[in-house]
């Protein structure tokens, strides 16, 4: 008979390992608030993010739930926790994810936990310990460590801490050391380009947080109510279905064909889907109420992204935009979207990684939504979008008329600034080198455009630009024009009745094009996005004020 040898993995490689599970902050943050709803059962939870007395980043999910006794915290802080028996409508799914997503962004992890009828109490994970010393070593902490780290605590400004800690019973997830986001924050040049950095990150991770637990935020579809705040603002559900917008329509599936039933064993999977109202800028009848309401809803992507289905697991959002192989994503589509609602007893028909955030659909699932689901719906939503759309007619003028004289002129600024438009090293990204530096870019518009020309009118979609540089391969660049823009229709609607008005405009925004590709860099890209949105939004309000008419 073999004899049998424990085998334990090597401490820092395997940490190591764990770190690079591919999340990103928000999906990080979500897998903790997981925790808190279905493992904490908490009503409130408080993320804090910000500068520690040090002037070092940190970030801290608190929670109002049921809390840990020090046995229950020493297991929850073990890599693969084996003695947590999860039930069904729990978020959790292998015990790991918040020590996989605490330290993808933090080497320091320290947990402070008070269960009603015990003593408060916390250990921690140091990172930096485990690489030295190779051992799977966390620290648990003295009485005295405990109340110096919630002294620490008492600089944060949220009147909620004072009455959450006087609780019964909490949980504090403290992240420190965010060596990634420390380190991305102090590469801007200037504090305001670094504050604005931190603003952006907070206000993505707040949107996150709004669309994936929605249902938890308004209660609904059996989903118990959690307050969610992050910095002491209470976050609102972001419905991606925008059901409280007048003229968003469910295409309602017959019983059998909206609960599908993949296992007789099994809860049924419920499909839903809806048609979203059309841009507010655009002419037609079923529009969103506002422009506001609108680019909220594109969530935390653009619109064409977040068409397709949205996957929820017991009520908890965990993928969403695309049409998993069923289809490809289409301009005209991008009003669809659809709920596939799945419980924990579905797990073992989808593969769902540990960070939840990407899922594999089995065959028989796919098939059903080809076939029964998809053609309607898609129908519906391609007459909705066709019904708002405009043509853009053709634009003639000196300078559209003289293609390659323009090709040449661009050519020719090019090389003498020796500016470099080439392929990068992944898929579908660019890289402009100019005297300034260089921008890394993955922007795939230039391979919609039209070859041969240098400006071109098309609509944007999601975008309010009235004009955007558009870089591309072999030291080019192009002109996209936003024919749904409206100071377009000003200058650009009577085209055959005044070409040197085009032309003129034409020349001034390849012009303004040319400069940003001359002078853009990766530390300077948002000075010129913010250029490009404060111009278009300025020339919107010549056409609105009617200081300006046709």
């Amino acid at each position: 008979m073999a004899e049998r040898i424990t085998s334990i993995p090597g401490a820092s490689r395997t940490v190591k390992a764990l770190r690079d599970f591919g999340y990103d902050l928000d999906s990080a943050v979500a897998d903790i608030v997981d925790n808190s709803i279905s493992r904490g059962r908490a009503r409130n939870i408080y993320i804090e993010f910000g500068k520690d007395p040090n002037g070092l980043f940190r970030l801290l999910v608190m929670d109002d739930g049921q809390g840990m006794d020090c046995a229950t915290l020493e297991e929850a802080m073990r890599i693969g926790s084996g003695n947590i028996d999860y039930v069904k409508g729990d978020l959790s799914k292998y015990g790991m994810g918040m020590k996989t997503a605490s330290m993808s962004q933090a080497s320091v992890l320290t947990v402070l936990s008070r269960m009603e009828g015990h003593h408060q109490t916390a250990y921690r994970w140091d990172l930096n310990h485990v690489d030295r010393k190779d051992k799977w070593e966390i620290f648990r902490l003295s009485a005295g460590d405990i109340r110096e780290i919630r002294e620490g605590l008492a600089s944060i400004e949220n009147n909620d801490l004072g009455a959450l800690f006087e609780g019964r019973s909490w949980t504090v997830v403290m992240w420190e050391n965010l060596v990634k986001f420390q380190k991305d924050h102090d590469s801007y040049g200037s504090s305001v380009s670094a504050q604005n950095y931190f603003f952006r990150v907070s206000d993505r991770l707040a949107t996150y947080l709004r669309l994936v637990f929605h249902r938890f935020l308004s209660g609904e579809n059996s989903a118990r109510k959690t307050n969610l705040y992050v910095n002491g603002s209470k976050l609102e559900p972001l419905d991606p279905f925008c059901r409280n917008e007048e003229h968003t329509f469910e295409l309602k599936l017959s019983d059998r064909l909206g609960n599908f039933v993949i296992d007789e064993g099994l809860s049924p999977i419920v499909i839903r889907r809806y048609v979203l109202p059309t841009n507010p800028k655009k002419p037609g009848r079923y529009r969103f109420s506002s422009v506001k309401a609108w680019e909220e809803a594109s969530g935390t992507r653009s619109w064409n992204e977040s068409q397709g289905y949205y996957v929820y697991r017991n009520n908890r959002l965990v993928n969403w935009g695309g049409w998993y192989r069923t289809k490809a994503l289409d301009e005209h589509d991008k009003l669809a979207r659809a709920s596939i609602d799945l419980t924990n007893e579905h797990d073992e028909l989808f593969t769902i990684d540990v960070k939840k955030t990407r899922i594999q659909f089995p065959e028989e699932l796919r098939n059903h939504l080809k076939d029964h689901v998809n053609s309607k719906f898609i129908a519906e939503a391609k007459r909705r979008y066709a019904g708002s759309e405009r043509r853009t007619a053709e634009v003639v003028n000196a300078v559209r008329d003289q293609a390659r004289k323009v090709s040449h002129l661009a050519t020719e600024l090019v090389r003498e600034d020796d500016i470099t438009v080439t392929e990068g090293r992944k898929k579908g990204e660019l890289v402009i080198r100019n005297r300034y530096g260089r921008k890394v870019s993955d922007d795939q518009t230039y391979r919609m455009l039209e070859a041969g020309k240098r400006i071109v009118s098309a609509p944007f979609g999601d975008s309010d630009l009235f004009w955007k540089m558009v870089p591309s391969p072999h030291n080019e660049f192009q002109v996209m024009v936003n024919s749904e823009h409206p100071f377009y229709e000003l200058v650009y609607g009577d085209a055959e009745r005044d070409r040197k008005t085009t032309a003129i405009m034409d020349a001034f925004l390849f012009t303004m094009s040319f400069v940003e590709l001359k002078c853009i860099t990766n530390g300077n890209e948002a000075l010129f996005d913010q250029m490009k949105e404060v111009a278009s939004s300025v020339l919107e309000k010549f056409v609105k004020e009617e200081i300006i008419k046709s």
